[in-house]
């Protein structure tokens, strides 16, 4: 184990947790719901476990993440772009995509609001903002695993 295994994004994710977690089934959902070969904007990508995926479906994927330590895991990878960017304020200017992807529930965070609006800055007219959400409360009825 080396630094770069110990560390953590600003919100204090860890980086490893995140390399090593399958995205395959969250992928695999994505592409059913959107176009074959659809562009794919996803926030707060980390270091691609969910992006990787979709790549290998046939999307290529902006990944948008406010830690260098959890994109710089997706450097090089092929059909990926990395944006190093807090995602509240994110403005790519006139870009669009055909999907805007806020998984890890970036929605239930405290600043869920300013997240779906960069999303909705985001989407091409037409396309769709796909959120991955808790229900309020969710964790008080959550059983330990």
């Amino acid at each position: 184990m080396d630094a770069d295994d110990l560390a953590v994004a600003p919100d204090g994710s860890p980086v490893l947790l995140y390399l090593v977690l399958p995205g395959d089934d969250e992928a695999a959902l994505v592409h059913a719901a959107i176009g074959p070969g659809d562009d794919i904007l996803e926030l707060g990508c980390g270091p691609g476990r969910v992006t990787r995926p979709l790549v290998a479906l046939g999307h290529r994927v902006t990944g948008v993440d406010n830690s260098a330590e959890m994109l710089g895991h997706l450097d090089g990878v092929p059909g990926v772009e990395t944006v190093l960017a807090e995602l509240a304020g994110l403005d790519l200017g006139s870009r669009r995509w055909s999907c805007v992807l806020m998984a890890s529930h970036l929605v239930n965070d405290d600043e869920g609001e300013a997240f779906l609006a960069a999303a909705a800055r985001h989407v091409a007219p037409g396309g769709c903002v796909l959120v991955q959400r808790h229900e309020p409360g969710w964790v008080d009825g959550a059983d330990v695993e």
